[in-house]
Order: C-alpha cells, then structure tokens, then sequence
C-alpha cells in the first residue's frame, strides 16, 4: 500500500467514524421528569370581595406556597375595577403557620362591591399554589 492509499484509507475510516458520532448523538432523546412538571410555574389567581381591606382601598391576600423566596413576581390579569395607577406587590410572609406569598394591590379609588381581580403570581421553589385568603397584618 502505497502512502496515498494509506492517507486516504485513514480519512474515509476518519470521516466514517465521525459520522456513526454525530449519528449517535442526534439520536439522544430528551425527556423532562415528573420532579420537573409537579408545580406550575406561575398560575393564574382569582381575588375578590374577601381579600378586600376594610377601607376599600387595597387587596390584601396571602397565597400559600410552602416557599419563603423573595423571588416572586405578580402582574394584574383582569379586573372589573380596571384603573390606572393600580399598584401590585408581592413578597414572602408566614402566616397561620404557612410560608407563601402576600399579594397586594393598591387602588387609587375605592373598591366597589362585587371586585373580580385576576393576577398571575410565581415565587420560585414553590411546592404549589393554595387558595387566597384575607391577610390583615404588614
């Protein structure tokens, strides 16, 4: 065999093999686990007369989570009290034993009776999202 033959041998054996390599990669499948679906990212919330202050002038909820993270986001979805300058908080608190978040929403009118206000939340390492209930402390 001459040197020629040689090189070339070694560059098709070279080419075949990379290309059984890229075969078998393309081929790697990729799958998400049930650990990785368990908690919605963020859900979609619904707040009404219950979570409504005293005053009528702010929403006041705590949402149970089971997370103590600072990380966490709201923004207003829908509402029948639609409004500029309505302002939304969120930040993690205990309350009646449970870790969550607080959700609130600042009206710059009263809020008349019959609110139905929608808000998408998340709070990283949340274990799920529970019901809304009325959060009277700071």
């Amino acid at each position: 065999m001459t040197k020629k033959n040689a090189f070339g041998a070694m560059v098709v054996a070279t080419a075949v093999a990379l290309s059984l390599l890229l075969m078998a990669a393309s081929r790697a499948k990729a799958y998400a686990s049930t650990d990785d679906i368990k908690v919605p990212y963020a859900v979609n919330i619904g707040f009404g007369d219950e979570q409504v202050t005293p005053d009528a002038m702010h929403v006041r909820a705590f949402v149970p989570t089971g997370s103590m993270s600072t990380n966490c986001l709201a923004t207003l979805s829908e509402s029948n009290e639609a409004a500029p300058g309505i302002t939304v908080f969120c930040a993690p608190r205990e309350y009646q034993g449970q870790k969550g978040i607080l959700f609130s929403a600042f009206f710059p009118q009263p809020i008349t009776s019959g609110l139905i206000l929608s808000a998408t939340i998340h709070q990283d390492y949340a274990n799920g999202y529970g019901a809304p209930v009325f959060y009277p402390g700071i």
